[in-house]
């Protein structure tokens, strides 16, 4: 049997491994990067029912800033503790 991975010059990444779980991360750095004096000043707000508002809760209290994020009644209670 051939497999998929020897047909294609290809690399498989674990997203799991990054600060917060998700690749999510990844995405929301360079904007912080960009507009560090702001955030400082100012929370950031940000609606999320998972790993976008776990990243930014990471990056804000990384870089001394705060956040607030904003779940919506469904979510989980193992979510809303972090």
């Amino acid at each position: 049997m051939i497999s998929i991975a020897s047909m294609f010059d290809f690399v498989v990444v674990d997203e799991s491994i990054h600060l917060g779980g998700s690749f999510k991360i990844r995405g929301i750095a360079p904007w912080f990067s960009k507009d560090i004096r702001r955030l400082l000043k100012s929370p950031l707000v940000s609606f999320s029912s998972g790993n976008h508002g776990i990243a930014t809760t990471l990056l804000a209290n990384d870089i001394g800033g705060k956040s607030i994020v904003i779940v919506p009644d469904w979510i989980e209670p193992e979510k809303k503790r972090l």
